[in-house]
């Protein structure tokens, strides 16, 4: 985030031109980004509507965060990785 302000205007004595002040802000720690273990139940955001869809947990996790889910229902392993946007942990 930019903040500028205004000291005064350059040329006078004893002020200072426009200065720009630069602020970071660190973001806290979402809970729901932290690690997931396997056995963690989850919902997976879908790519169609993007709704929040149960009935999977946490097969295994990579260095990367990435995740392979089996569905609960028939015990099937997804053939795809998920990053952990893509998850949250069931309530």
């Amino acid at each position: 985030m930019r903040v500028l302000t205004r000291a005064g205007r350059a040329g006078r004595p004893g002020r200072f031109p426009l200065l720009e002040v630069v602020v970071t802000v660190a973001k806290a720690p979402d809970p729901d980004r932290r690690r997931l273990v396997p056995g963690t139940q989850v919902e997976v955001k879908t790519r169609f509507d993007g709704r929040w869809t149960t009935g999977f947990e946490i097969a295994a996790a990579d260095d990367d965060d990435r995740y392979m889910l089996r569905r609960r229902s028939d015990g099937t392993l997804l053939p795809a990785t998920f990053s952990t946007r893509q998850l949250r942990r069931r309530p």
